[in-house]
């Protein structure tokens, strides 16, 4: 993974954790370290792996628990010169869960994707063969239900614009 990529990822963890409050921050940082803990131990992956993976996940479970002021977490203080406490934890916790799966990727690629699959089981769920069928549409009013449709276009593009402008800012500008 490149390092634009890798940053887009981190932005994007990022962002979803920036809306959290601080300690829903750190509870899914812990949830991020426990998953990636059950995911090692019910792989396939040899016992050296194993236990390779669960040490290095140990490490970083002392790392989250002290996240708000850990050395091996470095920070660009002019950086954090305008950012919340929050925002500045929700960046760091995105940074360790970004750490964990470089770590992962570098000895097991196929298994960091095993991983984003366990994490995100609707996302892949969707994408893959055993779909799941489709809601029912309730009878109603056509003319309601084209103006929640475009309503929620709307609100969509409006995201997804907002989503754009803040990971190129990250990107181009810091």
């Amino acid at each position: 993974m490149t390092d634009k990529h890798a940053k887009i990822d981190e932005l994007i963890e990022e962002s979803y954790l920036a809306m959290l409050s601080e300690d829903r921050i750190r509870r899914d940082l812990l949830q991020f370290l426990e998953t990636c803990h059950q995911c090692v131990a019910e792989s396939a992956l040899d016992q050296r792996l194993k236990s390779y993976f669960s040490s290095q996940i140990e490490d970083f479970r002392g790392l989250a628990l002290r996240v708000d002021s850990a050395e091996e977490i470095p920070d660009e203080e002019d950086e954090w010169a305008t950012l919340t406490p929050r925002d500045r934890l929700a960046h760091r916790a995105a940074r360790v869960k970004m750490m964990v799966l470089s770590v992962i990727r570098e000895k097991a690629p196929g298994f960091a994707d095993e991983l984003e699959r366990k994490r995100f089981p609707s996302l892949h769920a969707a994408r893959g063969v055993h779909r799941q069928p489709l809601p029912v549409e309730r009878p109603g009013n056509e003319e309601t239900r084209g103006i929640r449709y475009t309503l929620a276009q709307t609100l969509y593009a409006l995201l997804a614009g907002v989503t754009a402008f803040l990971i190129i800012y990250r990107v181009f500008f810091n």
